[in-house]
């Protein structure tokens, strides 16, 4: 069973809180959650694409596909080895 300790706390009441929380479920396991929290019209601008990503559908597939990079394909925690800093 996924430890489930990373939304105690978050209150998903707020919008704010409803991402965080989705992140986290995205985590735990849950490929649907950010489904649930990102508008049809959600613009995605990331450091390490050239240009904005737009729409839901494409959005969740890239934040998706980032989250692999911190959990492995066997559900082991991941880490992250490097990061991409502004400048």
């Amino acid at each position: 069973m996924a430890d489930t300790s990373l939304l105690d706390g978050i209150d998903d009441s707020t919008p704010i809180g409803a991402c965080l929380a989705a992140w986290h479920q995205l985590f735990l396991g849950d490929p649907d959650a950010l489904g649930r929290v990102l508008a049809q019209d959600v613009v995605l601008h990331s450091p390490v694409l050239f240009r904005p990503v737009h729409g839901k559908e494409l959005v969740q597939l890239y934040l998706t596909g980032a989250s692999m990079t911190f959990v492995a394909a066997s559900g082991d925690e991941g880490r992250p080895t490097s990061s991409i800093d502004d400048g």
